[in-house]
């Protein structure tokens, strides 16, 4: 199953009903040129509970920028199999090959850019199996891949003229087989307007691991191992670790008869819930396999949590730690000396980090950065 998919069908759950099939010209223009997005209607649902995602606010920018190019913009989930009315003189679309829906609706001089979130499926699916192999290893357990995503097709992803990489350089170089210069590398958003942290309640060695689903995927597994040992740092689990039936039952016991480990669940970004958890932490940590750039994580370092993370995250050194290697015996010599950190320097390193993310990943450096692909694209 395509990862988005899973996180777009949990998207819309309860909404099902509210589903919208194409959404036409939403801008409401009246240009010469039409374009095609093929991504998610869900932002633009009158009552969308996840207003506040990530991808919701990236979607809704697109949709505005490309406008500004003079663009008649149809928006359309990606895995829908429609049949279209109108042709195209600009698509944008996050899974090329799942529905080719435009492919006979193109103009002739038609640019295709391949809108992509994540790492390589290739890459990403080899690194898991990797992982759900040696937490087997070491537990007895019969766990499974969640995190199967379909390929990209060579043959199809060569149609295009240029691909929009939310990543780094080290999630571009799981593309090694296309041209770097047909890349733009576009950086994944924070949130600007979090509040600055109480740090009477922080703890030097409490540490935050705050992530969705494909909990052996982003190596919480390594954390419960290497916590369930090490009583001397704290974790708080913000994930839904409960709805991975084979995982839960394999890991239940690190979960609930750790005094050091609290396993919370869920946890509401905009809630006060979420806001006392980061007062309380100092770091926010995710050793996983494969991201484009965690967005999580800039969640984290937007409440003023400092990252600690694995290189496949997607975020570059300097604005994050990044662990030496993902063995056990590493993290937990890495986490144990973060938390021997003193106050001051939480203090100092916390205000860095909101600084960074106001400076490199807010909404107006992916405004930016979408404005300055397109321009390289789109002839003026």
């Amino acid at each position: 199953m395509l990862i988005f998919d899973k996180l777009f069908r949990g998207f819309n759950k309860k909404k099902k009903k509210q589903k919208i099939e194409l959404l036409e010209n939403i801008n409401g223009t009246y240009f010469s040129k039409n374009a095609l997005i093929l991504y998610m209607t869900a932002p633009f649902l009158p009552d969308n509970p996840n207003k506040t995602h990530q991808n919701m606010l990236q979607v809704k920018e697109l949709v505005k920028i490309v406008g500004n190019y003079k663009y008649n913009v149809d928006l359309v989930d990606f895995n829908n199999k429609l049949q279209l009315n109108r042709t195209y003189d600009l698509i944008i679309d996050i899974h090329p090959g799942i529905a080719p829906i435009y492919e006979h609706k193109m103009s002739p001089d038609c640019k295709k850019i391949a809108y992509i979130t994540g790492s390589n499926p290739d890459f990403s699916i080899k690194a898991e199996l990797l992982r759900v192999q040696a937490a087997n290893s070491r537990t007895g357990a019969t766990l499974k891949q969640r995190r199967i995503v379909n390929l990209f097709r060579k043959d199809v992803l060569d149609t295009f003229d240029s691909f929009f990489l939310i990543g780094n350089e080290h999630t571009r170089s799981t593309f090694n087989e296309y041209a770097a210069n047909r890349f733009f590398l576009i950086r994944n958003t924070g949130y600007i307007n979090f509040p600055q942290p109480d740090f009477s309640k922080k703890q030097t060695n409490n540490f935050l691991y705050f992530a969705s689903f494909g909990q052996i995927h982003k190596g919480f597994d390594l954390l419960l191992e290497v916590f369930s040992k090490n009583k001397n740092i704290n974790l708080y689990v913000c994930s839904n670790f409960e709805s991975e039936g084979d995982f839960y039952r394999a890991y239940k016991r690190y979960l609930y008869k750790n005094k050091n480990i609290f396993p919370i669940g869920f946890v509401d970004i905009n809630s006060k819930q979420y806001q006392q958890i980061a007062d309380k932490c100092s770091y926010v940590v995710m050793p996983s396999c494969s991201e484009g750039m965690a967005g999580s994580i800039l969640t984290g370092m937007s409440s003023g949590l400092i990252p600690i993370v694995s290189r496949e995250c997607g975020l570059d050194e300097g604005d994050v730690y990044i662990f030496e290697n993902c063995s056990i015996d590493c993290i937990d010599k890495t986490l144990t000396a973060f938390a021997r950190k003193s106050s001051e320097w939480i203090r100092h390193e916390s205000s860095r980090i909101q600084q960074i993310v106001r400076d490199k990943y807010s909404m107006n450096n992916y405004r930016e950065q979408i404005r300055a692909a397109l321009t390289n694209i789109i002839p003026v």
